[in-house]
């Protein structure tokens, strides 16, 4: 059986010489502490790149990210796309390394493609950097980008609608082309209900498709006392505009004041037995725009009112 040697020398009278082998041990863990930070020494900064922006459908957008100062060791940054069918993203994730050739403070780049889609609407979508992994604590972590992608198809682009006029006033809306026409492009508008329109059609042409052209509308009066809710049709044709179509709505607030009687239930006079109690039902006969106070008045001090609330009616 072998047994465990500790290499002792012999000293001076009077002195003593650890072993070798616990110097040896206690060298290396003092090395060790050394050599391990702290947690509270991992750097701190931001993740820098510039804000997003407007992408065309089929396009892309380069956007490079740096930190703002040095990792402890090399960073993953990962990208999360809240609208994947609108925008893609790539790669979905960076790795920024440190060191004096590190990629840290020179930065990779994402690629932001539009996708292609059937409708004609613009979409918004956010992407959101974070730290994946890595020697870094970002005082941004979760940056969000927010982008705009371009839709590329032909349509009617629309402002100042939906539209709110008053019964027997008038107001305006704007159009214009989302993308440049191979010819002239003539817009008809049709207009429901009681709206009148300053214009039939509407004609954009190479050179001014993308300046509004403003649509004047006109309510006129009716005889009920209700607001209404109409729509104004726009069709386009030519210039690659077939069967493009939009639409507007306006909301018309009617002006006029119902007029109607107080109906009072009975409506002869009310035999009460002295000491006891009797009801008078009231009502309007036409339905009124706002809530109607109705005051009760009595001639003779033997009789007391009480006054009743119709808590969802317009008579209080």
């Amino acid at each position: 059986m072998n047994t465990p040697m500790i290499d002792c020398t012999a000293a001076a009278p009077g002195t003593f010489r650890p072993p070798r082998l616990a110097l040896l041990a206690g060298l290396a863990m003092m090395l060790a502490i050394a050599s391990s930070p702290p947690a509270s020494a991992q750097p701190s900064g931001t993740i820098e790149v510039t804000a997003g922006g407007a992408v065309n459908e089929g396009s892309t957008l380069s956007l490079r990210v740096t930190l703002s100062v040095e990792p402890a060791s090399d960073v993953v940054i990962k990208a999360e796309n809240s609208n994947p069918s609108a925008l893609s993203v790539s790669p979905s994730t960076i790795t920024l390394t440190t060191g004096t050739n590190g990629t840290w403070n020179t930065g990779r780049n994402f690629q932001f493609r539009g996708l292609q889609d059937d409708d004609s609407d613009d979409a918004t979508v956010i992407v959101t950097l974070s730290i994946e992994s890595g020697g870094f604590t970002a005082t941004n972590d979760n940056k969000p980008l927010t982008f705009s992608v371009q839709d590329d198809d032909p349509g009617l682009a629309l402002s100042d609608a939906p539209l709110t006029i008053n019964e027997g006033g008038s107001g305006t809306f704007k159009v214009k082309l989302k993308k440049a026409p191979s010819g002239d492009v003539t817009v008809a508008l049709t207009a429901a209900g009681d709206l009148t329109l300053g214009d039939a059609s509407l004609t954009f042409t190479t050179s001014n498709w993308n300046v509004d052209q403003t649509v004047a509308v006109t309510a006129g009066q009716d005889s009920d006392y209700d607001d209404d809710t109409e729509r104004i049709s726009l069709s386009a044709s030519g210039g690659g505009y077939d069967n493009v179509s939009a639409s507007a709505s306006v909301t018309v607030t009617d002006d006029d004041t119902p007029s109607g009687n107080i109906e009072v239930t009975p409506a002869g006079p009310l035999t009460i037995a002295e000491g006891a109690s009797g009801t008078l039902m009231v009502r309007l006969s036409a339905a009124p725009k706002s809530d109607v106070t109705v005051t009760l008045a009595k001639t003779n001090d033997d009789v007391t009112l009480s006054g009743a609330t119709l808590s969802n009616s317009a008579l209080t």
